[in-house]
C-alpha cells in the first residue's frame, strides 16, 4: 500500500469525467458496429488495407496526411483549452479552437471521402459546395480572429492555401471526368493510352501539393500554439 500511496494524492487523482469520456464513446461504437445488423462487424473493425487485403504501403502517403490533420486538431485543442482556462488572452484561445473544429472537419472529410459521397450529392453537398464551404468558414476564422493571427507567422498558412488551392486546380483540370469521357466515346479512344501515361502525374500534381499543403497547415498551427503558450498564461502557468 505504501508503494501506491504517491500514486493515490488527491493532485494526481483523474477526474471521473475523463474515465467516463475515455470509456463510455469506445463502449458506445464498439457495441453499435458490432450488433448492428447491416454491416460485418469485421468491416467495420478491422484496418481497410486487411479487409481489402492489400499490401501495408496502400494509402501511405494520405495516411501520413491523416496524422498531420490529426496532430494539428489535438494541440490546438489543447492550446485553446489552456489559453481559455488562462482567461488572459480569449481572442488567441478562440482561433485555437475554431482551428481545431476545422481541422477536425478537413480531417474526417480527408478519411472518410465525404466529398465523395453520393448521397451528399443528393442533398446539393457537391464537392464544390463542401471545398467552397470550407475554404469560406477558413476565412470567416482568420477575419474574426485577425488581431490574434497578427502576432504569428503568416509565411506557412499562405504557403498552405496556396498549396490546397494548386490542389483543387490540378484535381479539376486533370480530373475523372475527361477520362469517363474517353472510356464512353469510340471518337476518343484512341487517347486511352495517353491517358495511361498522364494518370501518374496527374495523381502527383493532385496530391503532392495536398500533401504539402497539409504539412504546411499543421506547422502553422503547431508553431502558432507553441508561441501563444509561451506568450500568454494558462491553467498550467507557474502562480
Amino acid at each position: 500500500m505504501s508503494a501506491l500511496q504517491p500514486l493515490l494524492r488527491p493532485e494526481r487523482r483523474t477526474p471521473p469525467a475523463v474515465y467516463a469520456l475515455a470509456i463510455g464513446p469506445p463502449l458506445v461504437v464498439a457495441l453499435l458496429a458490432g450488433l448492428q445488423p447491416w454491416i460485418s462487424p469485421d468491416v467495420l473493425f478491422r484496418d481497410p488495407v486487411a479487409v481489402a487485403h492489400g499490401e501495408a504501403y496502400f494509402g501511405l502517403v494520405s495516411n501520413l496526411g491523416i496524422l498531420a490533420w490529426t496532430a494539428a486538431a489535438a494541440i490546438c485543442l489543447f492550446a485553446g483549452l489552456q489559453l481559455r482556462l488562462g482567461g488572459t488572452a480569449p481572442l488567441h484561445a478562440s482561433f485555437f479552437l475554431w482551428s481545431s473544429a476545422i481541422t477536425t472537419v478537413l480531417l474526417l472529410d480527408d478519411l472518410f471521402l465525404l466529398h465523395e459521397i453520393r448521397q451528399l450529392r443528393v442533398l446539393g453537398l457537391t464537392e464544390t459546395v463542401l471545398f467552397g464551404g470550407y475554404g469560406a468558414v477558413i476565412c470567416l476564422c482568420l477575419f474574426l480572429h485577425r488581431r490574434a493571427t497578427a502576432d504569428f507567422d503568416l509565411r506557412l498558412l499562405a504557403t498552405a492555401l496556396a498549396m490546397f488551392a494548386a490542389s483543387l486546380f490540378f484535381a479539376r483540370l486533370t480530373g475523372h471526368r475527361f477520362a469517363g469521357l474517353v472510356d464512353t466515346s469510340a471518337a476518343l479512344h484512341f487517347l486511352k493510352p495517353l491517358l495511361a501515361r498522364i494518370d501518374p502525374v496527374a495523381t502527383l500534381l493532385e496530391d503532392g501539393p495536398k500533401l504539402i499543403g497539409i504539412f504546411a497547415w499543421a506547422a502553422f498551427l503547431t508553431t502558432s500554439a507553441w508561441k501563444a503558450l509561451r506568450q500568454y498564461p494558462t491553467a498550467c502557468s507557474p502562480r
